[in-house]
C-alpha cells in the first residue's frame, strides 16, 4: 500500500537480537527493541499489538522508567545512546530543560487516584476525555497520549485526537500510542 506524503513510515523491529534490546524486565521476559526517535514539532505514532512496548517506551522517554542497562543508571542510558538523536533527547529530560506529560493508559485507574466523588462516577468515555484534557492543558514541551481513543466512539476519537495534535501548552513533540 502507498501512503500520501510520506504519512506513514514502516520500520521493522529485530527478531530475537539482544544487541538491540534496549530494556528487559527479566530473565526470559518481555524486551523492548529500539526506542522510537521523537522529533521537534512532529507528531509520532506508536501503533501495534498488546504487550509489544508501547507504553513501556513512553515511559522510558517521559523520563520515568530507566532502561535496566547494567548498571542502570542516567549515565550509562546516555552513554548507550551516545551520538544518537535519543543522547540529546534524554539530555533534555535529565537536565528538565524538556517536560513530559503522559496520558495514562489505563483511565479506569483514575477513580482510585483523583480526589472528590465526581471523577469516580464518570464512565469510561468520560474518564477518557477527562484524562485527554488534563493532559493537554498542562504547559510541557513533550505530550504523550497513551491508548487515546479507547472507550471513545468515532465521533470522540476524532475530537480526542484534534486535542492531542494541538495542546494548549507549547508543546514541541507529541507522541501517541495505539493498539
Amino acid at each position: 500500500m502507498k501512503w500520501p506524503f510520506e504519512a506513514i513510515e514502516i520500520i521493522n523491529l529485530p527478531k530475537d537480537q539482544d544487541k538491540a534490546t534496549t530494556h528487559r524486565y527479566g530473565p526470559n521476559t518481555f524486551k523492548l527493541h529500539r526506542l522510537p526517535v521523537p522529533k521537534q514539532g512532529r507528531v509520532l505514532g506508536l501503533v501495534g499489538t498488546t504487550g509489544i512496548g508501547k507504553s513501556t517506551a513512553l515511559r522510558v522517554l517521559a523520563g520515568k522508567l530507566k532502561l535496566n542497562l547494567n548498571p542502570p543508571g542516567w549515565q550509562e542510558i546516555l552513554t548507550y545512546n551516545q551520538g544518537s538523536e535519543l543522547e540529546s533527547y534524554f539530555i533534555g529530560i535529565l537536565e528538565k530543560k524538556s517536560r513530559a506529560v503522559i496520558k495514562r493508559q489505563y483511565v479506569d485507574h483514575i477513580p482510585r487516584v483523583a480526589q472528590g466523588n465526581t471523577v469516580g462516577d464518570l464512565s469510561g468515555r468520560e474518564l477518557q476525555r477527562f484524562a485527554i484534557a488534563i493532559a493537554a492543558i498542562e504547559k510541557s514541551e513533550i505530550y504523550m497520549f497513551d491508548e487515546p481513543s479507547s472507550y471513545l466512539d468515532v465521533k470522540q476519537r476524532l475530537k480526542a485526537a484534534q486535542a492531542a495534535e494541538t495542546p494548549l501548552g507549547s508543546a514541541e513533540e507529541i507522541i501517541e500510542t495505539y493498539t
